[in-house]
This record gives C-alpha cells, structure tokens and sequence, in this order.
C-alpha cells in the first residue's frame, strides 16, 4: 500500500468512527427524556418509587443528582437548588435544617437564600412538579 492510499484509508476510517459517535451521542439524547433519573431536554425525572430516590419521600430527606440538590421540605413540596455555592462554587450539603458550604461557611435557606456569607447571591432555583410519584425537576 502506498502512503497516500494509506492516510486516505486512515481518515475515511476516522471520519466514519465519529460518525458513528455523533449519531450515538444524537440517538442518546433523544433515550434520555424517558429515562429516570436523567436530564431529558431541559428535565430532571426522579420516579419516588425507584429504590435510588425513595428516601426522598421522608420530609427532611435531600439527593443530589446531577448537579441539583433536591429537598423534600414539607409534604409534597420539594425545593431544587444548585449545589454549587456561589461564593466559589464549591458543593454544598444540607444539614437537615439549612444548606451549608463546607469550603467557607456560607449557609443557605431550602429555598437558596444567603443566611450566613461570604457568598452574596442565592443559589439558583429550579420549579419542580410532582405528580402522583413522579417528581420533574425544570432545569
């Protein structure tokens, strides 16, 4: 094989491998607005009844998926902040009463609001809507 024949083969070869990937990564996508547990477009499903999210049945009881802290607060009423603080964006936990940054201190309201700096701006919101025990989170 000449070298010429051999980067023609090399690159149609590399060309058809990432296609491949990005019809993968398009039909994934599409998968991931009925799969629980998953963003699907611009949504967060959590089915209660799946073993991985039904402490979040119990008042007072939170997870963080995919970046969102979610709090069950009052009977079916859930919070769905950011877990990043937005002093310097380190993750921050819920303490079963207020949400704590663990790098500096800040503290938070279930509902994002500062308690306690140095962080200055609430953490970001998402509605959430529960219906039967499906909780969808809006991202």
């Amino acid at each position: 094989m000449e070298r010429r024949q051999f980067f023609y083969l090399a690159g149609l070869g590399s060309t058809t491998i990432l296609a491949g990937n990005l019809l993968a990564a398009c039909s994934k996508a599409e998968d991931e607005d009925t799969n629980t547990g998953t963003p699907g477009g611009n949504k967060l499903i959590l089915d209660l009844t799946d073993p991985a999210y039904s402490g979040l049945k119990t008042v007072g009881n939170s997870l963080i998926k995919n970046n969102i802290l979610i709090i069950h607060t009052v009977n079916d009423t859930y919070q769905a902040l950011s877990k990043i603080c937005t002093h310097q964006g380190c993750t921050v936990g819920f303490n079963g009463t207020e949400i704590v940054c663990p790098c500096h201190g800040s503290k938070f309201t279930t509902a994002g609001a500062v308690i306690q700096g140095p962080a200055t701006l609430a953490l970001t919101k998402y509605k959430t809507e529960l219906a039967g025990e499906i909780l969808t989170v809006m991202v």
